[in-house]
């Protein structure tokens, strides 16, 4: 496994693309793509409707594309490890949890 933190520091005269293998990223990249665009959908849509809830009582609002959106990003983050892209996994892991959060608070899903 390339240690992808060493390539970055300054300094270090690793040839980064010479060096990564993207060859099993490219077998998912486009599934990735519709997955995270979907994700994008889902948050747009449900932070309009938490808009055109405001003032009413926000836990009325359904929030399963939200957890529909955190089941993909979750299995984002599972194929990124698979494909050894440890930090693009731990950003994914990241959007999931914030996603997580949106669930258990509506409120902070706003088109803002």
């Amino acid at each position: 496994m390339i240690d992808q933190d060493k390539l970055l520091q300054p300094g270090s005269h690793a040839s980064a693309p010479a060096s990564v293998d993207l060859g099993p990223l490219a077998w998912v990249v486009d599934s990735l793509h519709d997955t995270l665009n979907d994700v994008r959908e889902q948050l747009t849509t449900f932070s309009e409707e938490v808009k055109a809830a405001s003032g009413s009582h926000l836990t009325t609002l359904d929030t399963a594309v939200l957890r529909e959106a955190a089941q993909s990003l979750h299995e984002a983050v599972g194929v990124l490890d698979l494909v050894e892209r440890p930090a693009a996994a731990k950003v994914a892991g990241a959007m999931e949890r914030c996603v997580q959060l949106f669930i258990t608070n509506p409120e902070l899903c706003t088109p803002d």
